[in-house]
């Protein structure tokens, strides 16, 4: 219920870290620096009042949010990638009690500009792939409408 934006969207907004944000980013910071890896990032944390809706049935953690597919993913086609064991540094981190479990392109901007503007925002994300052991999701499409069905009768009774 957390996540850390690689995107660089929040840089350009005055916000200000709780005490967890502020903790995390410091651990974080102080890996990727371990690992000569410098990339700014900012953490944001989801809505409080939604989560607890979310507590029972739905795994929570860390999401992060890259801004592309590519390079900023580990991916590399023709390119050499600056930092190429970025994944395996995230994939190893972890803080109190929560691990990544997600990378994707959106979740920490909408949590951000969602806390700058006093909204609550929640992200639920069906994972089609584990690129750490290299697992994909047999048929995407039944795991994406298995949360959907999941997470509907929540939202409704919210």
């Amino acid at each position: 219920h957390n996540a850390i934006g690689f995107d660089t969207l929040l840089q350009f907004y005055q916000y200000e870290f709780n005490q967890f944000e502020s903790d995390l980013a410091e651990q974080l910071k102080y890996i990727l620096s371990a690992n000569d890896i410098d990339i700014p990032f900012y953490v944001c944390h989801a809505g409080p009042d939604l989560i607890q809706h979310f507590e029972n049935g739905f795994t929570s953690g860390l999401t992060i949010t890259n801004p592309g597919f590519y390079g900023p993913q580990s991916r590399s086609i023709r390119l050499k990638n600056r930092f190429p064991e970025l994944m395996s540094v995230l994939h190893a981190f972890h803080h109190r009690e929560q691990r990544i479990t997600n990378l994707e392109m959106e979740t920490a901007g909408i949590y951000g500009m969602a806390n700058l503007l006093g909204h609550q925002a929640i992200s639920l994300n069906a994972i089609l792939a584990n690129r750490a052991n290299g697992n994909f999701s047999a048929n995407p499409s039944e795991t994406v409408k298995q949360l959907i069905e999941k997470a509907l009768p929540v939202i409704a009774g919210i």
